[in-house]
């Protein structure tokens, strides 16, 4: 019976360390994906023709993303993604901004805890 239990230590312990890896590796994953989407509404910012007032809007969709005091990255990221679908209802929008934001959003939605 004792042989029996030291493998199932063994296990357990692999099975955390496994458990541990994957974590930090997700927490990895999502920190590139947030910041490859900082620097695609950072690129769409850069356009000269976009009308002000959504302008204004993805800096503070910017700020959101870039603030930790707003929370833990899934819910800055849920808060973002809410804030850039209301964006593309704007007919203000040119499409290829449009598109944008479409992809913005997918790379965010990618985002998981």
């Amino acid at each position: 019976m004792k042989k029996n239990k030291k493998p199932m230590s063994l296990l357990y312990q692999n099975n955390i360390m496994t458990m541990r890896q994957t974590k930090e590796m997700r927490k990895r994953d999502n920190q590139e994906k947030l910041l490859k989407s900082m620097t695609l509404l950072e690129s769409i910012l850069k356009n000269q023709t976009i009308p002000k007032s959504i302008k204004n809007s993805m800096k503070e969709i910017l700020s959101t993303l870039r603030d930790e005091r707003n929370g833990d990255i899934s819910i800055r990221v849920a808060n973002a993604i809410s804030l850039l679908e209301n964006m593309t209802q704007n007919h203000h929008i040119q499409s290829h901004i449009r598109t944008n934001i479409w992809q913005l959003i997918s790379t965010l939605e990618s985002i998981r805890e």
